[in-house]
């Protein structure tokens, strides 16, 4: 039954608006909001309704983006804020909002005021709801905006900083004093110099003293410097986009103007020779602009033609800190020995004073003793150092120091340690590449992962260091390689790594090497017939314009087992026909071809039958793989062509069922029904690793769960499948599937795709 007060109201209404005209407009709005009461409930009630739905859309991609470490925009914050204050005052409003009746048959309102009140703020509340309705419709992606970048990043410290609290106090008076704009920090290499830097840097993060961004870097482990990679490190600490079509001037001038407008310190570790600030894109540091750069350098002359004329020199430890350092490395049993037993007692103070106090040395030679009990290997170890002069005054005595560490590895360890030496002296050194090519040569017996315990052993020798970025890898210090080098030599290694070579080296110098390192440089041709029968690894990677490989190349190469082109621009191998090549490689163990513009494959490759490793991911121009040539290379356990152009539209093409011993497949397939049959083959959906779908017609979801086979899976590429609209992730508990035990449903619509795998983003390949 209609209320009769809103009854009498609605029929008086044409009255009231003609009498009220010379009423105050507030008057009126208060009427006519009485009126309309019951419509404006309504009207509020489909209000609240949209805005709920604007503010899930908001709230759903504000948690995507925040998912992504950035930060919610704070005009969106105070939003839903307010969005979450009217929802709740209008649904508390909604529960008490319902006037009291008369008990008549009318059923009019006894409290006229009441009804008035609520009107009101129906209105007010209508009104509020609108706005923030439209409010939210004006927000544009992205609602949040990248972190601000802290002032100072926290390094970590790989080495205990016993001893070093006077070099740190000179550094802090040194920084201290507004007059020092450059200040050098000078000593051996391995006294601490790095872990001095990475010290004050860390202290600047308690008391930045003002300073908008300390950056720290490692200038280069070799002749060449580093460039790119500083400015990298550069942009990245000033959260700066990187453009890898600009020049390095263009990149220097942009980085000089982006720090100039910045109070900074920077931080340079391993300085080998003087260059130019103004070259990588830092500016001066002066008295006037208030920047501060402090420099690490083996050598004074560096240091004084970096800028400081009186650079400080980094002492060596005391023997009180030098005992301390030493006794840190050893476990505790060991350390109990040496406090009981005097004559071992007396040969860890000799091997002490032997290491003149550089920290590099105690470190080393106490890890190598840190298990040993037995009082004769100490005397052992005291005598070896004595007979080799071990009072270090410089680097060469230092690389005895370290050949003792390296002398307590068993001879397939060293061997191991100097296979290290053939990559660059700057960068870090790939695990997994490591240890594969370790597999290849047959220094490692049985699977890829027997590899990994001999990592260990490098690192806890102190004779390699982990990365500070980079969990899967590894890096060697400069001075620990120039003793790896000294022995290497002895093996016949050649390495070239990394030193900006446009040619190959002189053929004679082939002739004797066992091993040769050519990676990393800007070689474009090898038109030379090298004779060298003995050479056991050829690594020619990351030479970019590499396009030619002579007719001759490979001729004298049979006992050759590790063969790198990866990342070059070769397009074909030498012809098969003409130069027997597949003959020439019969021991052949390792083949990389990856991102190369290799466009098929040799019709004879089959004959290389003790192949192992064979990876060819990556390669945007192959097209052809000769019927029958990778399925009998029976010994084949590794085989990656995942985001390779040749990929699978029928899972016979390659008859990969052949090789029993597949321990690690990538590939990409171009049909789905490809996809169901691998997911159902056992031992290849076990070795799947890498596993990339492209141009998949008709796929239309993909559902993790259906992978569970595959439970060795590491990486999922989806490329150009136009057609996929889910992913859907539903996992459950289950043990026999690496598939984590956690109930979760989601959905992402043509994108790349990274749950437990990794994605890329979309290429323009094609299937054959």
């Amino acid at each position: 039954m209609c209320d009769p007060v809103s009854l009498a109201c609605q029929a008086s209404q044409p009255l009231c608006t003609a009498c009220l005209n010379p009423v105050h407009d507030e008057i009126k709005e208060t009427l006519t909001a009485c009126f309309q009461l019951r419509r404006n409930r309504s009207y509020l009630a489909e209000a609240l309704s949209d805005l709920r739905a604007t503010a899930q859309n908001v709230k759903d991609k504000v948690e995507e983006e925040e998912a992504h470490q950035r930060i919610c925009n704070p005009d969106v914050r105070r939003w839903q804020k307010k969005v979450e204050e009217i929802l709740r005052e209008c649904d508390a409003d909604q529960e008490h909002a319902e006037p009291k009746r008369c008990a008549c048959l009318c059923g009019c309102d006894m409290d006229l005021l009441h009804r008035h009140r609520v009107a009101r703020k129906v209105v007010r509340n209508l009104q509020e709801v609108y706005k923030l309705k439209s409010d939210g419709d004006a927000f544009t992606p992205p609602f949040t905006h990248e972190p601000p970048q802290e002032p100072v990043e926290e390094l970590p410290l790989e080495t205990q900083t016993i001893g070093m609290e006077s070099a740190l106090s000179q550094l802090r008076s040194r920084f201290d004093d507004a007059e020092k704009s450059i200040i050098g920090v000078h000593g051996l290499g391995g006294v601490g110099k790095t872990t001095l830097l990475k010290k004050f840097n860390n202290e600047l993060k308690k008391n930045t003293r003002d300073y908008h961004v300390v950056i720290m870097i490692e200038v280069a482990n070799s002749e060449t410097l580093n460039v790119v990679d500083m400015q990298k490190i550069i942009a990245n600490r000033l959260g700066l986009p990187w453009n890898e079509s600009e020049t390095e001037r263009e990149r220097s001038t942009f980085l000089r103007r982006a720090l100039r407008r910045k109070k900074f310190v920077v931080l340079l570790d391993d300085v080998w020779k003087k260059f130019q600030l103004a070259d990588v894109g830092i500016p001066a540091p002066s008295t006037d602009n208030g920047c501060k750069l402090i420099l690490a350098s083996r050598s004074n002359q560096v240091c004084v033609e970096m800028g400081d004329r009186m650079p400080m020199e980094m002492p060596c430890l005391d023997e009180n800190e030098s005992l301390k350092l030493f006794r840190s490395n050893l476990m505790a049993e060991v350390s109990a020995v040496i406090d009981q037993d005097s004559d071992m007692r007396g040969s860890a103070m000799e091997i002490i004073q032997s290491c003149g106090g550089l920290p590099l040395a105690l470190n080393a030679v106490g890890c190598a003793l840190a298990c040993s009990t037995d009082v004769e290997e100490w005397k052992q170890a005291a005598r070896a150092m004595r007979r080799h002069s071990w009072r270090i005054l410089g680097v060469q005595e230092m690389l005895n120091v370290l050949k003792f560490s390296y002398d307590k590895l068993d001879a397939t360890q060293q061997k191991c340690f100097l296979y290290c030496t053939l990559f660059p002296e700057y960068g870090s050194i790939n695990k997994e590449l490591l240890v594969n090519y370790w597999v290849a040569e047959e220094l490692v017996s049985g699977k890829s992962y027997d590899g990994y315990p001999t990592v260990t052993k490098l690192v806890s020798a102190c004779l390699l260091q982990r990365s500070d970025t980079e969990p899967g890898e590894v890096k060697m210090h400069q001075i620990t390689r120039q003793m790896g080098h000294r022995e290497a030599t002895d093996e016949r290694f050649m390495i070239k790594a990394g030193r900006a070579l446009k040619q190959a080296p002189d053929v004679q110098r082939w002739s004797d090497a066992r091993r040769i390192s050519l990676m990393c440089n800007d070689i474009r041709e090898l038109s030379i017939a090298p004779q060298c029968k003995g050479l056991l690894t050829l690594l020619l990677q990351n030479n970019p314009n590499l396009c030619h490989l002579g007719p001759k190349f490979f001729r004298s190469m049979s006992s050759l087992k590790v063969l790198d082109l990866s990342r070059t621009a070769i397009d074909k191998l030498p012809d098969c026909s003409a130069l027997q090549l597949c003959d020439a490689l019969v021991r052949l163990l390792y083949l990389n071809m990856s991102n190369t513009y290799i466009t098929e494959l040799p019709k004879n490759l089959w004959k290389l039958k003790q192949l192992t490793h064979l990876h060819l991911s990556e390669t945007s121009a192959l097209r052809v793989i000769p019927h029958g040539t990778i399925s009998r290379l029976f010994n084949l356990r590794f085989l990656d062509l995942c985001k390779s152009r040749y990929g699978m539209s029928e899972l016979p093409d390659l008859n990969l069922e052949m090789l029993k011993d597949l321990e690690l497949l990538g590939i990409t397939i171009y049909s789905q029904a490809v996809l169901g049959k691998l997911r159902r083959s056992d031992p290849l959906a076990r070795s799947t690793q890498r596993l990339s779908l492209a141009h998949c017609q008709g796929m239309e979801s993909i559902q993790l769960l259906e992978f569970k086979k595959m439970r060795h899976l590491k990486e999922l590429y989806i490329d150009s499948c136009n057609q996929l609209q889910d992913l859907i992730v539903d996992h459950v508990e289950t043990e026999d599937t690496s598939i984590p035990s956690t109930k979760k449903r989601s959905r992402w619509g043509r994108r790349p795709i990274d749950s437990n795998t990794s994605a890329t983003s979309p290429s323009s390949h094609a299937p054959n």
